[in-house]
């Protein structure tokens, strides 16, 4: 019989402390953070207390249903658009803008399958997720090496008739309902994508876009203005949010918008042109969810 692991509070507060302090450009176990980390760890605690009741879920009762239980904490609403069109069996291979925060969660709380696999970052965080690992392929950009074990792992779940969740971008992008960029961080996805679909031809691949993981507010948080890099900034709103959540829960407005896109069957195309055609789709169904949401940047609230 498998012994249960249980992913441990006390860890995840760790590797989540050392997480914030690298995006905010400070060394670790500096005399700066002693200070300071007493004043974080009751939100880190409960977000991470979150984080192992999520993963006990995903032991016991499948990553779908964790996803679902965590998501309300995250999201005070979620609008779907496009979930009819999604297959519920055969190999899916769902390719995703990436805003951050809880686009993952809320994409696999909305996928009707329950045999999902997500293409992550190998943060110690969520390596520190025991029970969640198989359903995590992880990913290393400082090595690229691992690429190709990234592909054949990917493409290993499709041929066994899985679900997979790529980001290809392979980074945060902007936030559509708030942040410009967003059009053109989807010119800049990874050409892998149409490797892994030109190797399983029957694959049916979801284009999906999803916006307003970030609420307003915390993007206007003067916190978020100490970092000069766009990307930073967004990344130190996510932290700001997650905070506020924790030790307010229900205190601030996530209301967020996800729509899937008409399934693209792989076929015998070869990966550029299947790279091009899933890009130019994003930028057609990216411009769709923006005019539901009210048509411009900054609409959806």
């Amino acid at each position: 019989m498998t012994e249960t692991k249980y992913a441990s509070v006390q860890e995840l507060m760790y590797e989540l402390s050392r997480e914030i302090w690298k995006v905010l450009g400070l060394a670790p176990d500096t005399r700066l953070q002693h200070l300071l980390n007493p004043l974080l760890w009751p939100p880190l605690r409960r977000f991470s207390e979150w984080a192992a009741k999520f993963d006990r879920t995903v032991g016991d009762a499948g990553f779908q249903e964790a996803a679902q239980e965590l998501l309300p904490r995250l999201v005070n609403h979620l609008e779907v658009a496009g979930r009819q069109e999604v297959p519920t069996s055969g190999p899916l291979l769902v390719v995703a803008n990436h805003p951050g925060a809880a686009d993952g969660i809320a994409i696999a709380a909305s996928l009707p399958r329950d045999d999902l696999k997500i293409v992550v970052s190998g943060l110690p965080f969520i390596r520190s997720l025991p029970n969640s690992a198989q359903h995590f392929i992880y990913t290393d950009p400082l090595e690229p090496y691992k690429r190709m074990e990234v592909v054949r792992s990917s493409v290993r779940h499709l041929r066994d008739g899985g679900a997979l969740l790529i980001f290809p971008r392979g980074k945060v992008e902007p936030d559509p309902a708030w942040l410009p960029g967003a059009p053109e961080s989807l010119s800049r996805w990874s050409p892998s994508m149409g490797l892994i679909a030109r190797a399983v031809p029957e694959v049916n691949i979801v284009t999906t876009i999803i916006s307003g993981v970030l609420a307003r507010a915390s993007l206007r948080n003067p916190v978020t203005r100490w970092p000069k890099d766009p990307r930073q900034r967004q990344q130190l709103a996510e932290i700001v949010q997650i905070i506020r959540q924790a030790l307010f829960p229900h205190g601030i407005s996530v209301l967020t918008r996800l729509s899937f896109g008409k399934p693209i069957v792989a076929g015998d195309r070869e990966p550029r042109e299947l790279t091009r055609e899933i890009v130019d789709y994003a930028k057609q169904l990216l411009n769709d969810h923006l005019t539901r949401a009210g048509g411009a940047i900054g609409a959806a609230s």
